[in-house]
């Protein structure tokens, strides 16, 4: 399957900006294409990241913006929310599945709020050249898929997406075992009340299959609890 890039968002508590957590936010990263290069608090970003660095030492400065070799990475607070956003958007260079592996990881690490990872299929990008949501990635222009709705996570969940990381604020909402038994391709509990819920294989991104399987999703879980 085409596609023209990846974006996983994790939304936490604020302490999820401590150093700590920037550590074990990092250490995924560290020996794929979408380990930190650059790092620095506003652009130009003018850090530059060791080879040799551990992920307790790229942790030391968290939170920063990154650049990686095929990807951008930022941080951020929405105060209507109170959560803290940690957002990766990887180039289509980047397998989706390395982005699913980094998700399943930080959710198991830090056991976020809610997290998702999207494939930026072929109507998503025209739909995002279309209406210019688009970001520069050296001199390339890269579609964005920006989560806005942090402020509403406490009314309800966004949409279904590839990956959907749920933690404990939604399997209290949710229940566990109607999360164990949900109608998708796969369902992990990856820590203590977080699960990794997958929609559909990663080929079958674009099809009319994973159109009805979200719905199904929602359905399954309740339609009330979608924003």
């Amino acid at each position: 399957m085409k596609h023209a890039g990846t974006t996983l968002v994790l939304f936490g508590e604020e302490d999820l900006l401590q150093p700590a957590a920037g550590g074990s936010l990092m250490e995924p990263l560290l020996s794929t294409p979408l380990r930190p290069q650059r790092v620095g608090r506003f652009e130009p970003l003018r850090d530059r990241i060791p080879e040799d660095v551990d992920a307790g030492g790229v942790g030391a400065s968290w939170p920063f913006l990154w650049k990686a070799a095929h990807g951008t990475g930022s941080y951020t607070i929405k105060p209507l929310g109170g959560l803290a956003r940690v957002c990766v958007r990887a180039d289509a260079s980047v397998a989706p599945a390395l982005m699913r592996d980094v998700a399943v990881r930080w959710a198991a690490a830090v056991r976020p709020a809610y997290a998702a990872v999207t494939v930026l299929t072929a109507g998503e990008v025209e739909s995002a050249h279309r209406n210019r949501l688009v970001y520069l990635h050296g001199a390339k222009k890269q579609p964005v898929f920006d989560m806005n709705w942090v402020m509403h996570l406490s009314r309800g969940i966004p949409d279904i997406y590839w990956i959907n990381v749920f933690g404990p604020r939604y399997v209290s909402l949710i229940g566990r075992d109607r999360l164990r038994a949900a109608p998708a391709h796969s369902v992990e509990e990856v820590a203590e009340d977080v699960f990794v819920v997958g929609l559909c294989d990663i080929e079958r991104i674009d099809s009319e299959d994973s159109r009805l399987r979200r719905e199904a999703l929602k359905d399954y879980l309740g339609r009330h609890l979608f924003l």
